[in-house]
């Protein structure tokens, strides 16, 4: 994709990664506290984001995370605050990790 519309600009790369959220569980999507340990563990989303963000740090690549299935009830309430203005995933461990601005979902 090019940064604009002018052929002497350079090129920006976009990244993409995809997740099929209904081959997954709740808990493997966003992640999960083990009731035993008490410990949290990531899920796929929140690792993906956590990589776009770490990615975004370093330099100004676009990327996009594609959640690719049917819109299921159970699974999108959880990105109600990273679909809306404030970009941002609140996970169930209190976390919560900002959508970069060179990111989207």
């Amino acid at each position: 994709l090019k940064a604009n519309s002018n052929n002497d600009a350079p090129e920006t790369p976009v990244h993409l990664l995809t997740i099929s959220p209904k081959a997954l569980s709740m808990d493997h999507l966003y992640g999960y506290v083990d009731p035993l340990s008490r410990d949290w563990t990531d899920g796929v989303i929140a690792k993906c984001m956590r990589e776009m963000v770490m990615v975004a740090d370093e330099r100004q690549d676009r990327h996009w995370l594609v959640l690719d299935g049917s819109v299921d009830n159970l699974w999108v309430e959880n990105l109600n605050t990273l679909l809306d203005n404030s970009k941002k995933l609140c996970l169930t461990s209190g976390e919560t990790i900002m959508l970069t601005p060179g990111s989207s979902i």
